[in-house]
């Protein structure tokens, strides 16, 4: 009786590689590794927020901490070719900014986008201090751009840092990553079809319908992408999200179709550069000084689209890659660095091409630049909270879904005690 009125005590499991301290308020119980698996359970019973746990991991983890998990929960966890250095799958929000400091496989992951999104940030707001972007609407499209370049790596680095609180949360963080980056490849297009498009096609019939369908790419790719984790909610609808298709039942596939999801609008939007740089000759053709910057983007796109396809260097060799170097990081930073050579690039088209351009097509209104991207956006929002209604599909905003998500989400019991 005594020891279960203790406050504040602590119980050493040892569960394979991994050692784990729990402290349960008000309780103490043993346990041993051999229990574990029986113990330890995704159950729906509830414990109060005084009685919640506090998890913390120490030493290699491993494949031994998600023995405690059901097997279609361990593979969506699980990342090809990385065996340690997980956080806890039932992490709290708190323990998520926590591991930030930590040395996971995520932190390199969370950091090399967090920090890029400060720098764009920051020439961003130098645009808007050089420029007039309020009536200057040549600016537009850069604009657009710009905070486009800001959101993607600030909502990649949100969704590596809570991706750990629960199977739900883990969907939902990279739905949101993945509209971002559809925004971010519409941006893209929207400042391409204002500064980057060679002379002889611009006011074209492909110059004219380059933005609607660059819009319609954003919104098929999303909805690719979130496909190729959980499904056609209308269709595959299950109360265990883990249970649906493909993710864990076709890998390669939900691979595959991710691939083709990110690949696709990226090389739908630089076909105008790829014919401006590589087989336009003649007058017309818009050699400038930009092309050097260009021709350094298209090198670490495709570079960060091999990283992210093959899982290289961790594929060669599992575990040793888990920390520092593995191919998610190294997609990362090229990723980063490609987007500065765009942004350097699309600045001194700009700024080189101003006379010409605005001479030769309209200015850039409302319709061509902020639009599309609430256009492209929209979908979006409805498709992650379709992809979440329990009990109903009811359509709402994406933002307050998020937040009142992670506001309740993260007092909820993360484990209880057979």
């Amino acid at each position: 009786m005594k020891s279960r009125q203790a406050k504040g005590t602590k119980l050493a499991l040892a569960a394979g590689s991994a050692t784990v301290l729990i402290r349960r308020y008000g309780y103490k119980r043993k346990m041993h590794c051999k229990t574990c698996k029986s113990n330890w359970s995704n159950s729906k019973e509830r414990i109060l927020p005084k009685e919640r746990f506090s998890v913390l991991l120490t030493g290699r983890l491993g494949d031994d901490l998600y023995a405690w998990l059901s097997e279609p929960s361990r593979k969506v966890f699980h990342e090809d070719s990385i065996l340690f250095g997980y956080r806890h799958p039932r992490s709290s929000a708190t323990d998520c900014i926590i591991s930030v400091f930590q040395m996971t496989n995520e932190t390199l992951n969370i950091w090399t986008h967090f920090l890029p999104t400060w720098y764009f940030l920051w020439k961003l707001l130098a645009l808007l201090y050089t420029l007039d972007v309020w009536t200057d609407r040549y600016a537009w499209p850069l604009v657009l751009y710009m905070v486009s370049c800001c959101l993607y790596p600030f909502t990649s680095s949100c969704a590596h840092t809570f991706s750990v609180m629960s199977v739900r949360a883990r969907h939902i963080c990279f739905f949101f990553d993945y509209g971002a980056l559809s925004l971010y490849s519409l941006g893209s297009a929207v400042a391409y079809s204002a500064y980057v498009f060679p002379d002889r096609w611009l006011n074209s019939s492909y110059h004219q319908y380059y933005v609607p369908l660059a819009v319609t790419n954003s919104i098929v790719c999303t909805g690719m992408s979130c496909y190729s984790r959980l499904g056609l909610p209308f269709l595959h609808y299950n109360r265990d999200i883990i249970e649906r298709f493909p993710e864990t039942e076709r890998p390669r596939l939900s691979k595959v179709m991710r691939v083709l999801a990110f690949a696709y609008p990226y090389l739908f939007d630089s076909i105008p550069l790829f014919y401006r740089l590589y087989l336009c000759t003649g007058d017309g053709c818009t050699e400038n000084d930009a092309c050097a910057a260009h021709r350094w983007h298209i090198g670490l796109a495709f570079l960060t689209g091999f990283l992210f396809a093959t899982h290289l260097p961790e594929r060669l060799a599992p575990g040793c890659f888990d920390y520092i170097g593995h191919s998610h990081q190294l997609f990362h930073v090229c990723a980063v660095i490609g987007t500065h050579f765009q942004m350097e690039a699309l600045i001194t088209d700009m700024s080189q091409r101003q006379s010409v351009l605005t001479a030769a097509a309209p200015l850039p209104s409302f319709i061509h630049t902020v639009e599309p991207a609430a256009i492209a956006s929209s979908p979006s929002s409805f498709d992650f909270t379709l992809q979440f209604r329990k009990e109903s599909y009811e359509l709402g905003l994406a933002l307050p879904a998020w937040y009142n998500y992670f506001l309740f989400e993260s007092h909820r019991p993360r484990w209880t005690l057979r």
